[in-house]
């Protein structure tokens, strides 16, 4: 599978890395491009905007630091008009609100929306085990 990655953190990073290791394709976005960049020596595609990590992914994955940094990814033009028959995973830890808020950005644009929070760090993260919490609509 094609996996987007927006945001490449210490959290964002591990997940690209274990997603690579077991065989999936990661573009992968940071707005600071050198954290993106180290992810290119284990196979990652850097992309040099979220639109272009999107465009070719079958879905994608949010890892961005608060709801301010995925409201500002959520709601450029360019993103809007890729979400549509896209799916959108939101991995960071937000507010029910603001949850409820980017579901309605991204069913607006026809896309999929599910809020998937983590429990764990970026060494279960590379290994595999992280705890993953989902909702979304049906």
């Amino acid at each position: 599978m094609h996996v987007a990655i927006i945001g490449t953190g210490l959290m964002g990073h591990s997940v690209a890395e274990r997603l690579l290791e077991t065989g999936h394709q990661v573009a992968a976005y940071n707005r600071t491009r050198g954290k993106a960049e180290r992810l290119r020596s284990v196979g990652a595609i850097v992309a040099s905007t979220p639109e272009e990590a999107i465009r070719s992914a079958a879905c994608t994955l949010l890892l961005l630091a608060d709801a301010q940094a995925i409201r500002e990814v959520l709601r450029r033009p360019g993103v809007k008009r890729l979400l549509k028959k896209r799916t959108v995973i939101q991995m960071g830890t937000i507010g029910p609100r603001e949850s409820q808020a980017m579901l309605k950005l991204v069913k607006a644009a026809g896309g999929d929306y599910l809020e998937a929070p983590v429990l764990g760090s970026k060494t279960e993260a590379r290994n595999g085990s992280l705890l993953i919490m989902v909702g979304s609509t049906p």
